[in-house]
């Protein structure tokens, strides 16, 4: 498992950096879905998850990216440590900029697989 420090280091990775006019800015969005690809236990949680979802809402993908989005932003607003002061304000303004729905779009492509290939026999 790594630690806050190097969990930190690759969310500021090249990956999660946008250039806007010569200014390097962090793209929440990116550091939420890096984040999920490497904590193992949250990729778990959010790969269960988009499987559910998918299988409930009969592969369709836009209705299981919407409802995916919510519960991803359940699951990280459930670990906000309810910081106050100036660092809740940062963490607060960085979720607020998170698009959820292109971090479940990240993560429900495997989802929409493996309904295909389960529900294959279905189609003959």
């Amino acid at each position: 498992m790594k630690s806050p420090k190097q969990l930190i280091e690759d969310q500021l990775n090249e990956d999660a950096k946008v250039v806007t006019e010569g200014t390097v800015t962090i793209d929440p969005t990116r550091i939420v879905s890096m984040w999920i690809g490497n904590d193992e236990g949250i990729y778990s949680t959010v790969t269960e998850a988009a499987d559910e979802i998918v299988e409930s809402n009969d592969g369709d993908k836009d209705a299981s990216v919407e409802e995916l989005a919510t519960r991803i932003e359940n699951i990280v607003d459930e670990m906000n440590p309810n910081v106050t002061g100036i660092f809740g304000d940062f963490i607060s303004q960085c979720i607020s900029r998170v698009d959820w729905n292109e971090v479940a779009n990240d993560n429900i492509d495997e989802a929409i697989g493996n309904y295909k290939d389960n529900h294959s026999d279905d189609e003959e």
